[in-house]
This record gives C-alpha cells, sequence and structure tokens, in this order.
C-alpha cells in the first residue's frame, strides 16, 4: 500500500506548499524543484517497496513477474535521472509503458469487478499516453499509485493471531 501512497503523498505535499501546479505542470518538475530530494527519494523507495508486492501478489494473481520488477527498475530511474537529466525522459516513458502493461496483465489474471476495473484503468491510462499533458499525466499517476494502493490493501494478510486457550493471561 505504502508503495502506491508514497509518491502520491509527497506529489500532494508539493502541490499545497510549493510553487508547483498539480494539473498544469508535470510531476516531474518536482524532482528538480524544492522537494525534489524528498520527491526522487520517495520514488526509488517506492520501486523498493514494489519488490514484497510483486512477489505477494503474484500468488494471488497470474502475471509476468519481469513486467513489474522493469517497471519498479524504471520508477526508481525517474528518481535517479531527474527532469534535467538526459535520459530522464526515456526512464519516465519506459515506467509509463511498463506499468500500465503491468496494470493491465494483472487485472486479466483478476476476477470480477477488480478484473475490470484494472483493466479500465491500464487502458484508459495508454490511451492517454496519445493526449500526453500535464492534467492527464497526473490522472495517470495517481490512477497507478492508487491501484497499487488497493490491490495491496486487498491482498494484506490477515494479522489476527488465534488465542491459545491453554497458556494463561
Amino acid at each position: 500500500m505504502i508503495a502506491g501512497i508514497l509518491p502520491l503523498s509527497i506529489i500532494l505535499i508539493a502541490s499545497a506548499s510549493t510553487e508547483f501546479s498539480l494539473f498544469s505542470e508535470y510531476i516531474s518538475d518536482i524532482g528538480v524543484g524544492p522537494l525534489s530530494l524528498i520527491f526522487n527519494s520517495s520514488l526509488v523507495l517506492s520501486a523498493i517497496l514494489i519488490i514484497p508486492f510483486v512477489l505477494k501478489a503474484r500468488m494471488h494473481y497470474k502475471y509476468s513477474t519481469i513486467l513489474f520488477l522493469a517497471a519498479a527498475v524504471s520508477l526508481a530511474a525517474v528518481g535517479i535521472f531527474p527532469l534535467t537529466s538526459e535520459f530522464h525522459s526515456i526512464v519516465a516513458g519506459t515506467f509509463f509503458v511498463l506499468a500500465f502493461a503491468s496494470v493491465l496483465f494483472a487485472g486479466l489474471g483478476m476476477k470480477g469487478r477488480k478484473k475490470n476495473i484494472s483493466i479500465a484503468v491500464a487502458i484508459l491510462c495508454a490511451t492517454g499516453l496519445i493526449f500526453f499533458n500535464p492534467f492527464i499525466e497526473t490522472l495517470q499517476v495517481f490512477s497507478v499509485g492508487i491501484w497499487v494502493a488497493a490491490v495491496g490493501f486487498l491482498n494484506r494478510k490477515k494479522t489476527t493471531s488465534p488465542v491459545r486457550k491453554d497458556v494463561p493471561l
């Protein structure tokens, strides 16, 4: 859940506390602004946190683990190569394509409403690449982040432990 929520939280904080305008500037602008260290670090940390998400969710849904891990690596690369880097456009574009493909393939392995929602999110986000602008990018980033958080939430392990009656309290 944290892998999806962390970058979104930093984006919202940046839009509330700096001159960054959420729907009229590209999110990558945060990576070179006053909160750049925090934002870029959050992308790398989220990429690391996606690894256990991928391994856990893989047990529930059939999808390409390699695809998800490649999306995670490209997310980390976006944090390592901010907008001022000559590699930024390549790694950011790669992240978007891999993230949308990951959501699509995971959705294909789901059932019912989760399947329909996942496929719709992937198709809408991928279609948005045709009309790419700051507004669309914001919708794409939040869609994928919320999807990751929701799937993580829905697949969390119950932490309740059984009460043993033979052990005195």
